[in-house]
């Protein structure tokens, strides 16, 4: 959502085709699993959960209030945003664990609307002009 609405990420996470939709990378993952459980910041009892509060001072409020949007969203909408993700053709071309390139996430299989149609012939003529 970040990339959307701002043009970057809002982390150095690489995003994968997963079996439910666009996951962050399992490699990443791990690796800040393993720095945190070095540092004994994690603790294992069932689930893992981290024993420290979030550092929230790293981001900007506007990412802030991103973040606390997606966690809502997840919390109550994680089938509908698998289903989405599995719309968008990156999904349907990658294979499994391959990274998707963020730039590749607004396009999507579905079909578009009479607007779409219209903006999408006229710059093919405008073009078609220039030749």
């Amino acid at each position: 959502m970040s990339y959307f609405e701002t043009g970057k990420p809002i982390s150095d996470f690489s995003y994968v085709k997963q079996e439910h939709g666009i996951a962050p990378s399992q490699d990443q993952f791990i690796q800040i699993k393993d720095a945190l459980m070095k540092e004994n910041e994690l603790e294992k009892t069932g689930d893992l959960m981290i024993k420290r509060d979030a550092n929230f001072d790293l981001f900007s409020t506007g990412e802030k209030e991103l973040i606390e949007e997606v966690l809502r969203k997840i919390s109550t909408q994680s089938s509908e945003i698998s289903t989405y993700t599995k719309s968008l053709l990156a999904w349907n071309f990658a294979e499994y664990n391959e990274e998707i390139p963020f730039y590749t996430f607004q396009y999507v299989r579905n079909e578009g609307t009479p607007r779409d149609t219209e903006l999408a012939k006229n710059t093919i003529k405008e073009y078609l002009k220039g030749k």
